[in-house]
């Protein structure tokens, strides 16, 4: 395919009861770039609630303001499609990028051609016709190769030529390093240039005693001699400046030896550090072979014998023509300009200079500098793998909602999946305040569970609050603090609980059932209401009559009291017994007296007229919630902008929410294997042991009895009255 106009036409699909552009290949995407944007499924979107590749969002997010609007859709996908000549890869999602599909007709693509070749020959591959997501991800791996990485950095460790690696060694050694961006030491243009001078100065420093004899007074020996001058040159002066002290007193001189321990070495030690290196003299003679102090003699003997080879003893003047002589030296000394290069041979260095080393190292730090723009194009040719990869399944979310209902794959719009109360709810999205959620989601009618779910370990736990669309079944055994597992696109299982929910009716069995369960709730309560007051009632009373008839004395009743039978006793509880049949008794006559003129089908006519009236209302409302279930509302509670209302029909409730079968090939005993583990004991069977045939034979029976009784009562109490039906 040729990057040109399609030929094809504009097709479109009905999607959740609405019609939608159809995406299947790239060719699609040229219709999908001229679209209104008013026929889009949606316009804008939050990138957090996106489960697909963060970086393909963030370049599709072009602006960084964390929503995909619908202009930053259509630029994506013209640079896309300018970017390839040939869309093979997009039609098969593919995440390797063949560089004959680049479309090198335009700058921009030769640039990208030139960037990938690079960032693969970069990793050791020679002709590379395709490079992957993961190859050009493996930034550590495509910068190790630092000759080209565009930074201008060249390490040494990379450098093939030996004697090239050597002096760019001495260079980063004697300047300074930079480190390049594979994390490796390495030197620059600025650093070559500064050895460079400092190598050539170095060796016209070091090429002056040719010129200038006197530098060497010594000749080769000059640099030992001078570093012997250095120690022992302030103590000669100290010598001499004692003997002209001496001759300026006279030759009068006292001695006056301190009191020296000579067992203690450092108190000896620096007394001789003190004193002369021979005792001053009114001659102004250093006398070598006089008594000399120990500390310096051998050094000053050694030195005068190179100095003044055969010279016992040296006036003041011999002393000072040796020190004009090496003052020479010591100026030209100072005249060095570095010490880095010491260490390497002079030799060494004259080749390296006369070589042209230095415009070899600067030839490939410009040709790694001319490299800089393909470096910075890494990021474009991840963003053109990236597209190709994504583009169409991301447009099946976005201008067509088609894959949120494909039940073979996982739609990026979809957090995940919750598994709970046996069942799989899949219509799931990320929720970051659950208030503000609830007020706009209550107005899509669906019933919605608000879940926190956690996964990590202690320390590093991670959170995240859902909200999880209930679609089939019913809400009855979902409730706050109900508990399942969340199984995120990538495969992570997290902890779920439910701490919300939105209660709205869920399938239309629950919508019929609804009258009846808060009819038996309301009854129920009322019920519980009654018989807790009446059993309030008689425990108060029960509690005073007891209390009576145990403070009750017979032989000495009150006197304010007449004696009385105590309340509690026998006669007392018989005639109370037959009080209380009396009015049973009273109460059935009452009421049969009451329903005698009263027809059977009257009765429950009116209970069906009771459950009309306030239990019709409840079913239209419920089924009229049913039929106004809205997809596209509970998307937009969370901050999605969609174009499309999708009512949420009965087949979408199946798909979001969905009990898995078990297969029938599976079942190995239809019979609940629990009885088969409950010990068999000789003896006669409790209640609780006694077979099922048994307990329903009972029930029978007791409804039997009860039936019997009523129409006994009702026949007697009548006075034969016939019994009408």
């Amino acid at each position: 395919m040729k990057n040109n106009p399609v030929s094809g036409q504009m097709s479109f699909e009905r999607v959740g009861a609405s019609w939608q552009i159809a995406v299947k290949t790239a060719e699609d995407l040229f219709h999908v770039k001229d679209l209104d944007a008013a026929l889009w499924a949606m316009t804008s979107l939050p990138i957090d609630s996106i489960s697909c590749d963060p970086e393909f969002l963030a370049f599709m997010d072009d602006d960084s303001n964390g929503k995909i609007r619908v202009d930053e859709a259509k630029r994506a996908i013209g640079w896309l499609l300018n970017a390839l000549k040939d869309y093979s890869g997009v039609n098969s999602a593919s995440d390797v990028l063949k560089f004959s599909a680049i479309n090198d007709e335009t700058p921009e693509g030769r640039m990208l051609l030139r960037s990938a070749k690079l960032a693969m020959e970069n990793t050791g591959t020679e002709e590379p016709q395709e490079i992957s997501l993961a190859d050009i991800r493996d930034r550590k791996r495509i910068m190790a190769a630092g000759l080209q990485n565009g930074d201008g950095v060249i390490p040494p460790a990379l450098i093939p030529d030996p004697d090239v690696a050597e002096f760019a060694t001495f260079a980063m050694n004697c300047i300074g390093k930079v480190t390049d961006i594979s994390g490796l030491d390495g030197i620059n243009q600025e650093i070559l240039t500064q050895f460079g001078d400092k190598a050539k100065a170095y060796l016209e420093w070091y090429d002056e005693p040719l010129a200038s004899p006197e530098i060497l007074p010594y000749g080769d020996a000059t640099k030992e001699i001078f570093g012997q001058y250095q120690e022992l040159g302030p103590k000669v002066d100290e010598f001499f400046m004692f003997c002209g002290i001496l001759r300026m007193s006279s030759g009068s001189t006292t001695r006056a030896m301190p009191a020296l321990d000579v067992m203690d070495s450092a108190a000896m030690e620096k007394y001789l550090n003190a004193a002369p290196v021979c005792e001053p003299n009114e001659k102004s003679l250093l006398l070598l072979k006089s008594d000399l102090n120990p500390l310096w003699g051998d050094r000053l003997v050694s030195f005068f014998a190179e100095t003044l080879p055969g010279k016992s003893e040296i006036t003041q003047e011999e002393w000072n023509t040796v020190k004009a002589k090496l003052a020479v030296h010591a100026a030209w000394l100072k005249r060095k300009n570095t010490d880095c290069l010491d260490t390497l041979p002079i030799d060494r260095l004259r080749s390296f200079l006369s070589e042209n080393i230095a415009d070899r190292i600067t030839a490939m730090i410009a040709f790694d500098a001319e490299r800089k723009d393909e470096i910075a194009c890494f990021k474009d040719v991840r963003k053109l793998i990236l597209y190709q990869r994504h583009m169409l399944e991301f447009m099946n979310n976005y201008v067509s909602l088609k894959s949120l209902f494909d039940q073979e794959i996982t739609s990026m719009l979809l957090a995940g999946r919750l598994i709970m109360d046996g069942r799989h709810f899949t219509l799931t999205t990320r929720v970051s305040n659950v208030a503000a959620h609830k007020k706009l989601a209550v107005n899509c009618n669906i019933c919605t569970m608000y879940v926190e779910v956690s996964t990590g370990q202690v320390g590093a736990v991670r959170k995240m609050t859902l909200a999880v669309a209930v679609t089939s079944g019913d809400m009855y055994n979902l409730f706050i603090g109900k508990s399942g597992v969340f199984v995120t696109p990538d495969g992570i299982t997290w902890d779920a609980q439910v701490i919300d929910y939105i209660q709205q009716p869920v399938s239309f069995s629950e919508a019929l059932r609804m009258p009846f369960y808060r009819f038996g709730t309301f009854i129920g309560k009322q019920i519980d209401k009654f018989f807790s007051a009446r059993t309030k009632e008689f425990e108060t009373g029960f509690e005073k009559s007891v209390a009576q008839a145990q403070s009750y004395d017979p032989k000495n009743p009150p006197a304010s009291v007449k004696q009385q039978t105590p309340a509690v006793s026998g006669s007392m509880l018989l005639m109370g017994g037959g009080v209380g049949l009396a009015a049973i008794g009273s109460s059935i006559a009452f009421m049969a007296q009451a329903l005698h003129k009263i027809s059977f089908w009257n009765v429950i006519g009116v209970l069906l007229c009771i459950l009309l009236i306030f239990g019709g209302p409840v079913v239209v409302v419920s089924l009229v919630k049913l039929y106004r279930r809205n997809v596209a509302g509970f998307l937009e509670a969370g901050g999605w902008a969609l174009n499309k209302r999708m009512r949420l029909s009965r087949k979408m409730g199946l798909i979001f929410t969905s009990q898995p079968r078990i297969p029938i090939t599976t079942l190995l005993n239809p019979v609940d294997v629990v009885g088969g583990f409950l010990k068999q004991q000789k003896g006669v069977k409790t209640a609780a042991e006694m077979s099922g045939c048994a307990r329903f034979l009972i029930i029978l029976l007791a409804l039997l009895l009860g039936s019997a009784a009523g129409v006994a009562i009702w026949y007697f109490f009548l006075q034969n009255v016939s019994i009408r039906f």
